[in-house]
């Protein structure tokens, strides 16, 4: 499927990148991402919430949110 909308398998399984050295940043000439690990960066916010900023880090489970509340702030 993939092969029949983009040209990005074909680039792909040459071994190239989506963009050439001469591109300015994110001008590739093929569409691409970056992989983003959730929890790493769950933990540096945090982190960075409590030493940078003072906030206090509070671990809990939600059992059942209390639905009258954010009925009413809608």
């Amino acid at each position: 499927m993939a092969d029949c909308v983009d040209h990005q398998t074909m680039l792909c399984s040459a071994g190239l990148g989506p963009e050439m050295i001469v591109m300015r940043k994110y001008a590739g000439h093929a569409n691409y991402a970056y992989d983003l690990d959730v929890h790493k960066f769950a933990m540096l916010l945090r982190d960075h919430a409590i030493g940078m900023l003072g906030m206090e880090h509070a671990l809990v489970d939600v059992i059942r949110p209390p639905l009258e509340r954010v009925t009413k702030a809608l």
